[in-house]
């Protein structure tokens, strides 16, 4: 690419309300996947207020510090897909990062209103606008996750360690909507959290020939960008907030995480954020019936989180199955089931339909050597479906 489409190219996407619909075009689904065809990489599409309530639990879960270490640390590599990409085309300097910046804001990640950094002192200051939050208003700083993300994007573009702080934060009362990223360079014999397991490649489709199927296409054609960085599934009053991710980097800090702590620590934080989405999701819906499950599922299909199949295995029991779950894509093999996330969502789904607790057991994973990932489903006391 030369010189001057680089510039231009960087100036469309600079502005993504003016392009994030032809981006769009570019994300394809595939049997229960999604990807993008520019390198046909495998991606989520998620409810924005996922991580900021995974943030939330873990906080309330190690306490802090440990949270604030964790988040920083083994969330970095979520920058690699999009700096090399950038890379590759021969951005350098400064415009690398705004590329980083900008595609962000295309996927829903808030939209960078100022980048400022001083290479000969190896410090700067960026400014995020419009980020995902949580509902709870914070008393500090709280996207630890994403300064350790901005803090990788500035390794790799500049070279060297940095350090970055939160300053500002959108979820503090009274803050505003941005949030203010401080960049310096990492005191020597600083250190962070790391874990040496890692996340294996996954394979790539060309997604270049891939013809989306008509639900798919409907369903992306309610997705919309009313403000930079910013993306909404739905219509008008009933929108939600969506955002887009690489399905390597998501599975790489849930890896990470459960190496470190362990998945009888960790599994229940994504547990309770699956299943505390879902009846938030769900509040004033009215109870649930299979086909509605169904129907909710499907639509986590169109997120690209794989196939679900329902069936009644008795009086008040199910079997949910699933294939193709992206959540295992690249694990390397697991003592235990992992789909803990997964298990909160349906959790929260049969308890509409049960009126009440119902107890969700993982017994085959993908993850652990199964040829799928199958949920079993009891309301406790015999309570009937």
């Amino acid at each position: 690419m030369s010189a001057i489409k680089r510039k231009l190219y960087l100036g469309l996407i600079e502005h993504p309300k003016l392009v994030f619909s032809q981006v769009l075009k570019g994300i394809k689904w595939k049997d229960g996947n999604v990807y993008e065809d520019h390198q046909n990489t495998q991606l989520y599409i998620l409810p924005a207020g996922i991580f900021p309530e995974i943030r939330i639990e873990l906080r309330n879960t190690l306490g802090k510090k440990l949270a604030r270490n964790l988040l920083y640390s083994l969330n970095q590599s979520s920058a690699d897909t999009v700096i090399k990409d950038a890379i590759d085309q021969e951005f350098k300097g400064k415009d690398l990062f705004k590329y980083f910046c900008a595609v962000m804001s295309l996927f829903g990640w808030g939209f960078a209103e100022r980048i400022d950094f001083d290479a000969s002192t190896r410090s700067g200051t960026v400014v995020i606008a419009r980020f995902p939050q949580s509902n709870l208003p914070q008393a500090e700083p709280v996207h630890d996750d994403f300064a350790g993300i901005i803090a990788r994007a500035i390794e790799l573009t500049y070279e060297g360690k940095f350090d970055v702080k939160e300053t500002k934060c959108c979820e503090v009362a009274g803050a505003g909507h941005e949030c203010t990223y401080e960049i310096m360079p990492l005191k020597q014999g600083a250190q962070v959290m790391d874990s040496k397991v890692e996340v294996r490649p996954l394979a790539r489709w060309d997604a270049k020939g891939i013809e989306n199927p008509e639900d798919f296409a409907r369903f992306m054609d309610q997705v919309s960008m009313p403000e930079n960085g910013v993306l909404m599934l739905g219509e008008k009053d009933a929108a939600k907030r969506i955002v887009i991710k690489d399905v390597e980097s998501i599975n790489s800090m849930f890896l990470k995480t459960a190496n470190l702590l362990g998945w009888k620590t960790v599994g229940p934080v994504l547990f309770r954020v699956g299943r505390n989405h879902l009846l938030n999701d769900l509040a004033g819906a009215g109870r649930m019936d299979v086909a509605s499950i169904k129907g909710y599922l499907r639509r986590l299909t169109l997120f690209g989180w794989g196939n679900f199949e329902v069936e009644q295995a008795g009086e008040g029991a199910y079997r949910v199955a699933l294939t193709r779950n992206p959540f295992t894509a690249g694990l390397p093999p697991q003592p235990v089931a992992t789909d803990y996330l997964i298990g909160g969502f349906i959790s929260g789904l049969f308890e509409s339909l049960a009126g009440g607790r119902v107890n969700v057991k993982e017994v085959e994973c993908a993850a652990k050597g199964d040829g799928r990932c199958l949920f079993e489903v009891s309301a406790p006391f015999g309570r009937k479906g």
